[in-house]
């Protein structure tokens, strides 16, 4: 949201940050050749400090596993400006080299994950659940898709 909104929101609690989350782009592709799609994994991190390349590197991809057995995986499609990354304060901070292969053969291009990137969103699914009782954090490791 921009400025005038946030302020109108937030009125007179204004947010203070008490944390970073963090998260890393596996790819990036243009749909109709101009539209920008990002596949994005968000990752586990409970620092309080901004965290550097080594422990995004060693974090693990945050996944959830509900009572019913059902596991949803941190890794979306999205797009963004670079003025919602600016209001949202992502910070860039640094470069991974990413096993191109590797992210091919868990994402296909066939896949209903990047199939249906045709529109701009941001997928949340799981999140939710992750919340809910019953629900542990599935181990799945960054570095699999890291040179």
């Amino acid at each position: 949201m921009g400025p005038r909104l946030e302020a109108r929101h937030y009125g007179s609690e204004p947010w203070i940050p008490d944390g970073w989350g963090t998260a890393c782009v596996l790819a990036r592709w243009h749909r109709h050749e101009v539209f920008a799609r990002y596949l994005v994994a968000v990752l586990r991190y409970d620092g309080v400090t901004k965290p550097t390349r080594a422990d995004i590197a060693g974090s693990s991809i945050l996944s959830y596993r509900t009572a019913s057995g059902r596991t949803h995986q941190g890794c979306h499609v999205v797009s963004t400006t670079r003025q919602h990354l600016q209001r949202m304060q992502v910070d860039v901070i640094g470069r991974l080299q990413i096993k191109t292969g590797a992210v091919r053969w868990e994402f296909p291009s066939d896949r209903p994950l990047l199939k249906s990137a045709g529109a701009d969103f941001v997928s949340h699914a799981g999140l939710r659940d992750a919340r809910r009782p019953g629900a542990v954090p599935v181990d799945e490791p960054l570095r699999v898709y890291l040179t």
